[in-house]
């Protein structure tokens, strides 16, 4: 008797334990216009076209997309001559994915130029900007926060953070289709 008692308490607690998290993750929502709020993300956010990152960053050089719609680059600010470092101050690299022309993840990589230093201020500095109402996660060196289509991710690198935000929606499309092709490779 009291091992179901014992094991119906614990059932309770994992129960309620997964609805609050699934609450909380159901409050925190974003939108792409919300992220065109945040000044760390330095005008880049998920679901731009390549012709709206082009208009900040205008010395974008794509790489090839590839079959399944993909296409990526990177580009330095301080080791580009062509580019306007001022729009980039504390910004070391920046990374962006496409698919179908639409940026999905955005990562910045901070150098030691810029105003916040750790992971701690970066997340506190978001969650801010972005009103977000949902709890971030500890991830390995850092935290995340998965709030409605997005996830967002902030950890350190080089000793400096780092930023990273991906439309899990769009990119869980490119996964699809990249295990689509491989099962139909021999």
């Amino acid at each position: 008797m009291i091992f179901v008692k014992a094991s119906l308490i614990i059932l309770f607690i994992f129960t309620t334990s997964a609805l609050a998290q699934e609450g909380q993750a159901a409050k925190c929502a974003l939108t792409p216009d919300q992220l065109s709020q945040v000044p760390a993300l330095k005008g880049l956010w998920p679901g731009m076209t390549i012709e709206q990152v082009r208009a900040v960053v205008p010395t974008l050089e794509m790489g090839k997309k590839d079959e399944l719609g993909l296409s990526k680059t990177s580009f330095s600010p301080d080791f580009n001559p062509k580019m306007n470092k001022a729009a980039f101050q504390g910004v070391r690299t920046v990374s962006l994915d496409f698919l179908d022309d639409k940026l999905f993840s955005v990562w910045l990589g901070y150098n030691e130029t810029f105003n916040l230093k750790t992971v701690d201020e970066v997340v506190q500095a978001v969650t801010k900007s972005l009103k977000l109402a949902g709890a971030w996660e500890t991830r390995n060196r850092g935290q995340q926060l998965k709030c409605g289509e997005f996830q967002i991710a902030v950890t350190m690198v080089a000793g400096s953070p780092t930023l990273r935000i991906t439309n899990e929606t769009i990119k869980e499309t490119w996964e699809k289709r990249r295990t689509e092709m491989a099962e139909q490779e021999p």
